[in-house]
Protein backbone atom coordinates (compact mmCIF):
# COMPACT_ATOMS: atom_id res chain seq x y z
CA UNK A 1 0.00 0.00 0.00
CA UNK A 2 3.09 2.36 0.86
CA UNK A 3 4.25 2.29 -2.48
CA UNK A 4 0.94 3.46 -4.80
CA UNK A 5 0.13 5.83 -2.03
CA UNK A 6 3.86 7.20 -2.17
CA UNK A 7 3.27 7.19 -5.90
CA UNK A 8 0.11 9.33 -5.69
CA UNK A 9 1.65 11.33 -2.92
CA UNK A 10 4.16 13.10 -5.26
CA UNK A 11 1.93 13.48 -8.17
CA UNK A 12 0.10 15.90 -5.49
CA UNK A 13 -3.59 12.94 -5.33
CA UNK A 14 -3.19 13.81 -1.81
CA UNK A 15 -7.20 12.71 -1.54
CA UNK A 16 -6.22 9.33 -3.20
CA UNK A 17 -2.75 9.06 -1.25
CA UNK A 18 -4.36 9.26 2.27
CA UNK A 19 -6.09 5.82 2.31
CA UNK A 20 -3.43 4.43 0.67
CA UNK A 21 -1.23 5.18 4.06
CA UNK A 22 -3.57 4.32 6.01
CA UNK A 23 -4.08 0.84 4.84
CA UNK A 24 -0.17 0.50 5.16
CA UNK A 25 -0.56 2.18 8.78
CA UNK A 26 -3.32 -0.61 9.47
CA UNK A 27 -0.39 -3.26 8.57
CA UNK A 28 2.66 -1.99 10.15
CA UNK A 29 1.57 1.04 12.60
CA UNK A 30 5.83 1.67 12.57
CA UNK A 31 6.50 3.20 9.26
CA UNK A 32 7.21 6.75 10.39
CA UNK A 33 7.73 8.42 6.44
CA UNK A 34 3.60 6.78 5.43
CA UNK A 35 2.41 8.38 8.66
CA UNK A 36 4.42 11.71 8.01
CA UNK A 37 3.23 12.06 4.56
CA UNK A 38 -0.38 10.87 5.67
CA UNK A 39 -0.27 13.91 7.62
CA UNK A 40 1.06 16.64 4.78
CA UNK A 41 -1.70 14.74 2.75
CA UNK A 42 -4.27 15.90 5.79
CA UNK A 43 -2.87 19.07 5.85
CA UNK A 44 -3.10 19.61 2.36
CA UNK A 45 -6.74 19.19 2.44
CA UNK A 46 -7.44 20.86 5.48
CA UNK A 47 -7.42 18.06 7.74
CA UNK A 48 -5.58 19.86 10.19
CA UNK A 49 -6.49 18.18 13.59
CA UNK A 50 -5.27 14.96 12.16
CA UNK A 51 -2.51 16.07 10.48
CA UNK A 52 -1.40 17.32 13.76
CA UNK A 53 -1.89 14.21 15.43
CA UNK A 54 0.33 12.08 13.15
CA UNK A 55 2.79 14.81 13.32
CA UNK A 56 2.86 14.54 17.15
CA UNK A 57 3.07 10.39 16.70
CA UNK A 58 6.09 10.92 14.17
CA UNK A 59 7.52 13.50 16.47
CA UNK A 60 7.62 11.13 19.53
CA UNK A 61 8.98 8.41 17.61
CA UNK A 62 11.36 10.10 15.43
CA UNK A 63 12.66 12.29 18.16
CA UNK A 64 15.98 13.24 15.91
CA UNK A 65 14.38 13.59 12.18
CA UNK A 66 14.79 17.01 10.76
CA UNK A 67 11.84 16.53 8.59
CA UNK A 68 9.67 16.23 11.58
CA UNK A 69 10.31 19.53 13.50
CA UNK A 70 8.12 21.40 15.79
CA UNK A 71 7.93 24.05 13.24
CA UNK A 72 5.89 21.52 10.96
CA UNK A 73 3.28 21.38 14.43
CA UNK A 74 3.33 25.04 14.39
CA UNK A 75 2.65 25.80 11.24
CA UNK A 76 -0.66 23.16 11.03
CA UNK A 77 -1.97 24.85 14.32
CA UNK A 78 -1.77 28.14 12.05
CA UNK A 79 -3.49 26.80 9.68
CA UNK A 80 -6.16 25.85 11.24
CA UNK A 81 -6.36 28.96 12.90
CA UNK A 82 -4.76 28.43 16.51
CA UNK A 83 -2.57 30.69 17.74
CA UNK A 84 0.89 29.99 19.47
CA UNK A 85 0.38 32.56 22.56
Amino acid sequence: FQGAADTRFLQGRYAEAAPLYLQALALRPSLPQARLNLAYCQQAQGRYEDAYANLVTVLSQEENDAEVSPVRLADTLVLQGDTLA
